[in-house]
């Protein structure tokens, strides 16, 4: 029991400091870009591996849609990456009566390895009648949550493990081992730190199959080449009129 109270423990810590590097460091920048298209920046980085946690919001009209496709450019106007999401609003009847759903926003944290201006090239399709409207923000984050949530998630099996362990042992607990699995911990926790504060686990220059952000899921599509110019391969799967998403 002693094994997995530690385990337990240190989950709980992991997932703490995953929500306290998820928060913002700086104050929130917003910009407003109208039309189908416009240029967010610069993003000013002033020392390596910052990361900025970037948000797109625009009201939906109930049955609407807007697909948003992005180009991240260096100061040299050099494509490095794009990343895509979709909006949408919609409602139906099902079996429990009228539901309605809607996704009027999207966040991606990215990684900026080097310090320098950069830019954000939005360009938006969507079925609106009426004008399109879409607010950017950006604000630099503490750090990356991957690492945590990574140590997270080990130590809740290794929790689950020894807890089996532990009712179906008649030996007590050897106090020695305690103190060496209670040191590794706190070195792995300074670890978590090293990497968190450098960015790893979210997406940078390349795209997410480049480096660190290997490990970066769950949100907008990211492309290394410019999504909204090379078609299905590399591009935005949009609804194109239809939805997908929804109850």
């Amino acid at each position: 029991m002693p094994y997995a109270f530690i385990f337990g423990f240190y989950c709980a810590l992991c997932l703490l400091f995953a929500a306290i590097m998820s928060g913002d460091s700086s104050v929130r920048e917003q910009r407003m870009i109208q039309g189908d298209s416009g240029r967010f920046g610069p993003i000013h980085i002033y020392k390596k591996n910052t990361i900025k946690d970037i948000k797109f919001y625009k009201q939906v009209t109930l049955g609407r849609w807007t697909s948003i496709e992005v180009d991240v450019l260096d100061e040299k106007g050099m494509h490095l990456f794009s990343f895509s999401d979709e909006l949408w609003h919609e409602s139906g009847y099902d079996s429990d009566g009228h539901w309605q759903e809607a996704k009027q926003d999207f966040t991606i944290p990215i990684t900026f390895k080097m310090p320098g201006k950069y830019y954000l090239d939005i360009n938006a399709s969507t079925n609106e009648t009426r004008d399109l409207a879409i607010y950017v923000s950006e604000a630099t984050q503490r750090g990356s949550t991957i690492p945590f949530i990574l140590l997270a998630i080990l130590s809740l099996v290794a929790a689950v493990i020894c807890y089996y362990l532990y009712q179906h042992s008649t030996k007590p607990a050897n106090k020695g081992n305690f103190c060496v699995v209670s040191a590794v911990l706190v070195v792995l926790l300074f670890i978590a730190f090293f990497y968190s504060l450098r960015g790893h686990g979210y997406t940078g220059y390349n795209g997410y199959h480049h480096g660190p952000s290997f490990f970066y899921w769950g949100g907008p599509k990211t492309y290394h080449e410019r999504s909204h110019r090379y078609g299905s391969l590399g591009g935005i799967n949009h609804r194109g009129g239809g939805f997908s998403g929804g109850k």
